[in-house]
């Protein structure tokens, strides 16, 4: 685990703050990813921390100390993003694929209503989802992952 919070160049599939965000908190940056398109997708806020985040999130090339010069991060980002979407990364595709197969039978019951999925909204999701998430984290930590 760094110090320092920074996207990293290598492991990075659009900006790096996952995979910055993951080293940084010492997770599994797929597990950060998941999270993210979780929120995205559930509350539209996981876009907009995403955002965010890679505008103020230095990379990990610049110094520390300097001042930073926000034209120059703008041109980064733009780049950053041209570089992702010309070549995209296998596994985030995997991923984000597994979200949208996952969300869209979600919804596919939702609408098709057969009685036996009557429990399900999203605070029954959310609540799942965070099971999830803490059993994964209390599992690795006794394994001795983290």
């Amino acid at each position: 685990m760094q110090n320092r919070l920074t996207r990293p160049e290598n492991g990075r599939i659009l900006g790096g703050v996952c995979a910055g965000v993951a080293n940084w908190i010492g997770l599994d940056v797929t597990l950060v990813r998941i999270i993210f398109l979780i929120l995205g997708f559930m509350t539209g806020s996981g876009l907009l921390i995403y955002l965010i985040l890679w505008v103020v999130i230095p990379s990990s090339t610049e110094i520390p100390g300097n001042q930073t010069d926000w034209s120059m991060r703008a041109g980064q980002m733009r780049d950053d993003f041209i570089q992702a979407t010309s070549k995209p990364n296998m596994d985030a595709l995997k991923i984000f694929g597994g979200v949208l197969v996952a969300l869209g039978g979600f919804y596919l019951m939702k609408e098709i209503q057969p009685e036996w999925f009557y429990w399900a909204n999203k605070s029954v999701l959310w609540a799942i989802a965070l099971i999830v998430i803490g059993a994964v984290f209390i599992i690795r930590a006794l394994r001795g992952d983290l």
